[in-house]
C-alpha cells in the first residue's frame, strides 16, 4: 500500500458497517481523489489478504476474464450451460474459497451490460464473499442494487497529507503552512492535486503565488485546476527530453505493465534514474514488479502524445511474442486493445476467422463478442463475423438471435462459400432444437445440395448427419441408419477422429434404438475407443457417457431375459416393441 495514507476514518466505519449487510459495495469519486487507495486500506482492516481477488479493469474487460484471472477458467470451458448458469458457478467458486473481488477502474469498461448480469447474480448468490466495485463514475448506483460509498476530498486531513507528504519526500524544503493551508483548501483535499502542487513547487521551483492564481481562478472546476497543474508539469518536464518521451510513451498503456513491456516499446531507453525519479514524482505508481500511470497523469499524457498508432503497433507486436500453442484470452485482449487503437482492423478480423472457435471452446465468449462488436462498428462486414454471433447468440439461449444473424450470415454479399454452409446447416440445428423438424430438415437439404454440387465434403458429411438426427428424432430409424452410415463413410475419407467416433456413435444408438443391440454396443464401443484416444473434453464426456450407457443397457437385457424366461413364444415381448416375443427378444 502507499506509505501516505491519512484521515478517511468516516469512509473507513461506513464501509466496515456497510460490508456487514451487503454483498456489493461502491466505492465512487473523482479521478485522483484516493478510491484505489481507500479500498487498499479497506483490505488492510477488513480482510485476509490472501482472501482478496484484485482486477484492474480497462476497456476490454469481461467477466471471462475475471474468472480466468481468479483460477477458474474451467467452467467457462463447460459446454452446455448458458452464462447465467457460468456466472452463478463462479460465485459459488468464491463462496467455497471464501474469496472477495476487488473491480478497480470499474468505469474504463466498455461493455457493462454482461457485467451488469453477472453483478445482479451475484447479489442473489453471495452470502459471505464480496464484491467491490472502485469506480469514478456514480452511474452504477443507477442501474445495480449496489451500496454506495462516496470519496471526497481529504476535508481537515489534507494538511496532514501534505506536511507527510512533504516530510516523506521534500524534506529540505521549507513551505508557508499558512500558504500550504490555503492550497489544500482550494484544491478541496485532492490528494493527486496536493502531490502535483508540491512536485511543481519542490521539484520545479513553482512560486507558491503562481499556483494559487491557477487555483484560485473563478469559475474553474477541480478537474481543470488539476489539468492546468498538469500542464504546468508537462512545461517544465520538456527540459528534461527523455523523462518526457517516456511519460508520452508510456500513455499507451492502459493497465499495469512491467519494466520488460517499457523496455520493448520505449527501445530500451527507459535508464533507472528516470523512471524511479518519476516514481518519485508521483507520475509513475509501482508495485509488487509493476509499473502504472495514475488515471488522471494518464489521460493527459495520452492526448499530448503524437504517433499513437506506432507505438500501438509495437505494443501488439510486443504480446504477440508472447503467444503460446494454447490460446490466453489476457494476451488475446491486450493484443486486441492495441491493434483497434493502431486501427488495424483487417489483423483483428483475420485472428477472429482463425481463432474464433477456440474462443468459444476455451468459453471466452465474452471477449469474442466484443472484438467482433468492435470491428463490425468500423465497417468490417465479413460473413465469418455474422456466423460467429450466431453461435454466441445460441451458446446464450438466445435461438431466435442466432437465427437471425445465421441467415444474415448466408444471405451476406461478401459471403465466404463454406461459413454460408455452415450458417445454413447452425440454422437448421437451431430449428431442431426449437422442434421445428419440417423446417430444420428443409435447411439441411439445402445444405447438402449445395455441398454436393461443390464437393464439400465436409459440409456434405455434417449435412447428412443433421439429417439422419431429424430421421432419429421421428422413429423413422431405417431411413436415420442411412444418413449416418453415409455420414460415417465421409468422416472416414476426411480423416477427422472426432467426426468419426460421433457417427460411429449416432449409428450404435439407432442400432439399438432398432432392438439390435449386440451390433449397436460394437459401434458404440468402437467410438468409445476413439474417444478416450482423441482425449478432449467432450470426448472424455462421451466416453463416460456412452460407458454408463452401454451398462445400462446390458443391465436391461439381462433383465428382460429374467421376464422373458416366464413368456410363451406368442406373448406380446416385455421389451415394448409390440412384437411377438418370439420375434422380438427370443431372437436376440
Amino acid at each position: 500500500m502507499e506509505k501516505v495514507f491519512c484521515g478517511r476514518e468516516n469512509e473507513l466505519e461506513q464501509f466496515k458497517n456497510k460490508a456487514l449487510i451487503s454483498n456489493i459495495v461502491g466505492i465512487v469519486g473523482i479521478s485522483g481523489i484516493g478510491k484505489t487507495q481507500f479500498a487498499l486500506k479497506c483490505i488492510e482492516s477488513f480482510f485476509d489478504d490472501n482472501s482478496i481477488i484484485w482486477f484492474d479493469c480497462f476497456e476490454n474487460a469481461t467477466i471471462d476474464l475475471l474468472i480466468d484471472a481468479c483460477g477458474y477458467s474451467y467452467i467457462l470451458a463447460v459446454e452446455d450451460k448458458t452464462l447465467s448458469e457460468k456466472y452463478i458457478g463462479f460465485c459459488e467458486l468464491l463462496e467455497k474459497d471464501k474469496r472477495s473481488v476487488f473491480l478497480d477502474n470499474y468505469e474504463k469498461i466498455q461493455d457493462k451490460k454482461s457485467v451488469e448480469r453477472f453483478l445482479t447474480i451475484c447479489d442473489q448468490h453471495l452470502k459471505y464473499s464480496k464484491l467491490i466495485i472502485i469506480s469514478k463514475d456514480n452511474s452504477i448506483y443507477e442501474y445495480m442494487n449496489v451500496t454506495p460509498i462516496e470519496i471526497f476530498g481529504l476535508g481537515k486531513d489534507s494538511f496532514e497529507f501534505a506536511n507527510t507528504i512533504l516530510n516523506s519526500y521534500y524534506s529540505y524544503i521549507d513551505i508557508n503552512p499558512q500558504q500550504l493551508l490555503k492550497i489544500c483548501n482550494q484544491l478541496e483535499g485532492h490528494p493527486l492535486g496536493i502531490k502535483i502542487t508540491l512536485l511543481l513547487i519542490c521539484n520545479y521551483e513553482e512560486s507558491l503565488t503562481d499556483i494559487l492564481d491557477i487555483i484560485q481562478e473563478e469559475g474553474t472546476s477541480l478537474g481543470e485546476v488539476n489539468e492546468k497543474l498538469l500542464d504546468r508539469v508537462y512545461g517544465y518536464s520538456k527540459v528534461n527530453v527523455l523523462e518526457t518521451e517516456f511519460l508520452l510513451k508510456f500513455s499507451i498503456f492502459n493497465e499495469k505493465v512491467t519494466k520488460e513491456a517499457m523496455d520493448f516499446i520505449l527501445d530500451k531507453k527507459v535508464y533507472s534514474d528516470v523512471l524511479y525519479g518519476l516514481v518519485n514524482k508521483f507520475l509513475i505508481t509501482y508495485s509488487n514488479g509493476f509499473f502504472e500511470m495514475p488515471s488522471l497523469v494518464s489521460e493527459f499524457y495520452y492526448k499530448k502524445l503524437g504517433d499513437k498508432d506506432f507505438l500501438h503497433r509495437k505494443a501488439a507486436e510486443y504480446y504477440k511474442n508472447r503467444r503460446t500453442g494454447i490460446l490466453n484470452s489476457t494476451i488475446e485482449e491486450k493484443i486486441f486493445y492495441h491493434l483497434m487503437k493502431a486501427k488495424l482492423y483487417d489483423e483483428i478480423s483475420n485472428t477472429i476467422v482463425e481463432k474464433g472457435s477456440e474462443f468459444i471452446l476455451l468459453g471466452y465468449t465474452g471477449l469474442l463478442r466484443m472484438m467482433i462488436n468492435s470491428i463490425r462498428l468500423v465497417g468490417c462486414k465479413r460473413s465469418e463475423l455474422l456466423f460467429y454471433l450466431g453461435s454466441l447468440n445460441e451458446i446464450n439461449g438466445d435461438l431466435d438471435g442466432s437465427i437471425k444473424y445465421f441467415s444474415e450470415a448466408y444471405s451476406n454479399t461478401e459471403i465466404n462459400f463454406n461459413i454460408g454452409i455452415f450458417s445454413i446447416i447452425k440454422h437448421g440445428e437451431i430449428l431442431f432444437k426449437k422442434g421445428e423438424m419440417e423446417q430444420a430438415l428443409l435447411k439441411f437439404n439445402q445444405a447438402l445440395i449445395l455441398s454436393t454440387q461443390f464437393k464439400y465434403q465436409l459440409g456434405i458429411g455434417c449435412s447428412l448427419k443433421d439429417i439422419g438426427q431429424v430421421h432419429f428424432q421421428n422413429k423413422s430409424f431405417q431411413l436415420a441408419l442411412e444418413n449416418f452410415n453415409e455420414n460415417l463413410i465421409i468422416c472416414t475419407y476426411i480423416g477427422d477422429k472426432s467426426s468419426i467416433a460421433d457417427a460411429m456413435k449416432d449409428i450404435g444408438l439407432t442400432l439399438i434404438a432398432q432392438r439390435k443391440f449386440e451390433e449397436g454396443i460394437i459401434y458404440l464401443n468402437k467410438s468409445i475407443v476413439i474417444y478416450k484416444e482423441i482425449g478432449t473434453g467432450k470426448s472424455t464426456d462421451n466416453y463416460f457417457a456412452l460407458m454408463e450407457y452401454i451398462y445400462s443397457v446390458q443391465k436391461n437385457l439381462e433383465e428382460l431375459k429374467v421376464v422373458n424366461s416366464n413368456l410363451g413364444r406368442n406373448d406380446l415381448c416385455s421389451c415394448g416393441s409390440g412384437k411377438k416375443y418370439k420375434k422380438c427378444c427370443l431372437s436376440k
